[in-house]
């Protein structure tokens, strides 16, 4: 398989409406953006498969962290048989209660992503933290 110009497009705007649909808290519309048997990684190796169970994430995310908001890089790809491998950069920040923005966590992505009925899909998406979230308070 080869990747044409319209396909780095559309993996390209996949990221994107990664980080809207979840900042969005948007579980249905960001769990649409997986295949169906997608697989998502925490950075403590937590693995969570399925659309239905990825639909849960993003109100949660947004509950432990309001105003949350997600800044990726493009994505490095590489074609690897039916998948493509991408590797990326990311940070989140968090509106503070002035409406700035503060660093919350940096880290990258390490994605697989594959066509499911012509559009295509994160197959798997693990995130590797550098500068991890702060524990949650008690």
């Amino acid at each position: 398989m080869s990747l044409e110009p319209a396909d780095y497009v559309a993996i390209g705007e996949l990221t994107v409406r990664y980080g809207q649909h979840y900042d969005d808290g948007d579980g249905d519309a960001w769990a649409a953006l997986f295949a169906p048997d997608g697989r998502f990684f925490l950075p403590d190796g937590t693995e969570i498969v399925g659309t239905v169970a990825l639909a849960a994430l993003p109100a949660a995310g947004v509950r432990r962290f309001p105003g949350i908001r997600h800044f990726g890089g493009a994505p490095a790809l590489t074609v690897d048989g039916e998948h493509v491998q991408g590797r990326s950069y990311m940070q989140a920040q968090q509106l503070d209660g002035d409406g700035r923005l503060q660093p919350l966590m940096t880290g990258e992505y390490h994605d697989v992503f594959a066509r499911v009925d012509g559009a295509w899909r994160f197959a798997q998406r693990r995130i590797v933290l550098w500068l991890p979230p702060p524990a949650p308070s008690s």
